[in-house]
């Protein structure tokens, strides 16, 4: 391993003068530099980046961190923050912590002793209050609101909004016996989607019915079990998130129901699978892509002491597919 010292004995120069050349942190007379140059081609020596980074106070890092590995949404979120990161010339650290606060705690020593520019959290604990307790690193919370004392940008997408268009469009199908199989009720981005569900069906006079559950695939599969044994009336159903929804369609499909000649059923987030299944997954699109340029742009922004607080709203966008369909279109078929 070629060190510093051994540049500067080739190069006949102090380690100072090469650290100088390396980091263009002074100047240096041009034959001195042009010596360390050649050393530096000579032996193929590469800087120890993380070293200068210390020297210059800047790591260049941005720590992510993620709920579940397991959900598609938020692996689509982090590559898309990624590219981002790496496009402006930073790296990358990614952690997943399922909820788990001492594990969170060890994560921002580290980045804090890492001199880390800042973190992204998707974290589904939403109370961090004692984690950021001495913390000086820049937060920015992504898609669930974060309780803590501290002021940070929320970046997220509107979820309400999102909640109203879905059930919505679930009317103007037709469906007149909806359920909504809504998300967690601790996170903030599942409440603000079931208030848009609840205030359209009070609008229209409709019960609201519903089911509470996690964001994964076994839970929307139990949700389609229920919902079969417990609401065979429904025709229509909003699930907490795309994943839940495809679960769902599988029970459904399992039982015998048509979709969506019998039942019709929208997801939210516009993942990859939702055209990968069979019928193609009506659902709310979130605008990923720059919601991960946004979350990137503001730790930057920190860092360059232009500090953001409040929230950044992104609009959702109703993708309609094969899971839903005007009734009178198929019923008219039948006659």
């Amino acid at each position: 391993m070629v060190l510093l010292r051994d540049i500067a004995r080739l190069a006949g120069v102090s380690p100072a003068t090469v650290s100088r050349v390396i980091n263009n942190s002074a100047v240096v007379k041009e034959e001195k530099r042009q010596r360390v140059l050649e050393a530096i081609k000579q032996t193929g020596f590469i800087p120890n980046d993380l070293a200068r980074s210390f020297c210059k106070n800047s790591a260049k890092i941005i720590g992510v961190v993620s709920p579940d590995i397991n959900n598609p949404f938020f692996n689509e979120v982090v590559s898309a923050i990624e590219r981002e990161i790496y496009f402006r010339g930073y790296r990358m650290m990614m952690f997943c912590i399922n909820g788990d606060l001492e594990k969170f705690k060890v994560i921002l020593n580290m980045l804090g002793m890492l001199q880390a520019e800042g973190i992204i959290l998707m974290t589904n604990a939403e109370d961090v209050r004692e984690v950021f307790k001495n913390s000086t690193i820049p937060i920015i919370a992504f898609d669930r609101e974060a309780k803590t004392n501290k002021k940070f940008l929320y970046i997220h997408s509107d979820n309400y909004e999102g909640g109203r268009i879905a059930t919505e469009h679930m009317i103007d199908c037709g469906c007149q016996n909806l359920i909504n199989v809504k998300g967690p009720q601790r996170l903030s981005a599942a409440r603000e989607r079931f208030a848009g569900f609840c205030d359209v069906c009070s609008q229209h006079r409709l019960e609201m019915k519903s089911l509470e559950v996690e964001y994964s695939f076994e839970a929307g599969r139990e949700a389609g079990r229920e919902i079969l044994r417990s609401y065979p009336q429904v025709d229509g159903i909003i699930a907490a998130n795309d994943i839940v929804a495809v679960a769902i369609m599988k029970e459904l499909q399992y039982a015998g129901k048509k979709i969506p000649e019998d039942i019709q059923i929208i997801g939210f987030d516009d993942i990859v699978f939702t055209q990968m299944v069979t019928p193609e997954l009506t659902t709310i699109r979130q605008r990923v892509n720059d919601m991960g340029e946004a979350a990137v742009q503001a730790i930057i922004d920190y860092r360059e002491r232009k500090e953001k607080c409040g929230e950044i709203v992104f609009p959702v966008e109703l993708v309609k597919r094969e899971s839903t369909r005007k009734k009178q279109i198929y019923e008219g078929n039948n006659v």
